[in-house]
């Protein structure tokens, strides 16, 4: 295994066409999303991992088993103890599963991690003039620097470590990406952000604080980021989600956005405790369905 610096990503990138989907890649490949990236051959690299935070990315050539012993080795001994002294709660591993599948029960050997299935959503049409769904006493802003000024806002702390979750700073985010934020009087209670922007793309990320949900404010806000991002040049949007979110599915479907695939993900939490404690869970929640169905 070894460790490409940044500036000579070139090589690897056509290894990572698989994923393209996933701007996080390209943010990596460009160097604006911090992350380590490893291949197998230092020149001519068939196969590459890439490890930015709680994300973790596979492509290539599954084939290099003795590369694929390092990755289990990285995992063990760098990544599990660096999330744990870091706070990091859990991973999850992208991949392409038309050629990793049958490797990733070896790399993850003795991590026990669940297998779920995420989806792809792309912008198509915009359903919605956001400013007809504002509701009486709410406003709708900008993230910028006048707004984040503002330290008596509730919820800024909350909105700010969100804008940091893929950028290294608050001004990184600034200078790189955007978003748009709901206030009720001083309270910030939803955003809507750009993550990984490249070129004309992005990628949505949102959330609305849990008192203010179910109110139409997602569509809202995810209207508003939108409308601006088109107004940038940006017309490549997508959305991540996981296939058994219901409400992000329902709100990407209605907002204008249309399915453009299903794919798998492995998670697992870092405390091995915690992490057996959701397999439970998981294989319980199944248990119950199972025999709900039959």
């Amino acid at each position: 295994m070894y460790e490409l610096k940044t500036g000579a990503y070139d090589a690897i990138r056509p290894r990572f066409q698989a994923l393209d989907y996933h701007l996080a890649v390209n943010g990596i490949l460009e160097g604006s999303v911090p992350a380590r990236l490893f291949v197998d051959y230092p020149t001519h690299p068939q196969a590459a991992f890439a490890w930015a935070k709680q994300r973790l990315f596979l492509e290539g050539s599954p084939d290099n088993d003795e590369f694929n012993k390092a990755i289990r080795q990285l995992i063990t001994e760098t990544i599990y103890p660096q999330a744990r002294r870091a706070g990091e709660v859990m991973f999850v591993l992208y991949y392409d599963p038309d050629r990793w599948e049958d490797k990733i029960p070896e790399i993850l050997k003795d991590k026990h991690p669940i297998k779920t299935q995420r989806q792809y959503y792309t912008f198509k049409k915009l359903n919605y003039d956001w400013h007809t769904l504002l509701p009486e006493g709410f406003t709708v802003h900008l993230v910028d620097e006048a707004l984040l000024e503002d330290k008596h806002l509730k919820n800024l702390d909350d909105l700010t470590e969100e804008m940091c979750s893929e950028r290294p700073s608050v001004q990184d985010f600034l200078d790189r990406s955007f978003g748009v934020c709901i206030l009720h009087g001083d309270e910030i209670v939803g955003w809507c952000l750009s993550e990984y922007n490249w070129a004309n793309r992005c990628e949505v990320v949102i959330e609305t604080i849990r008192p203010y949900q179910k109110r139409g404010l997602g569509t809202l806000m995810a209207s508003a980021m939108i409308e601006y991002a088109l107004s940038q040049g940006i017309n490549q949007i997508g959305w991540h989600c996981y296939a058994n979110n219901q409400a992000s599915v329902a709100t990407a479907l209605k907002i204008g956005f249309e399915k453009a695939r299903d794919y798998p993900v492995y998670f697992a939490w870092f405390n091995e405790i915690d992490n057996l404690a959701v397999n439970g869970n998981v294989c319980s929640s199944d248990t119950i369905k199972s025999a709900e169905e039959g």
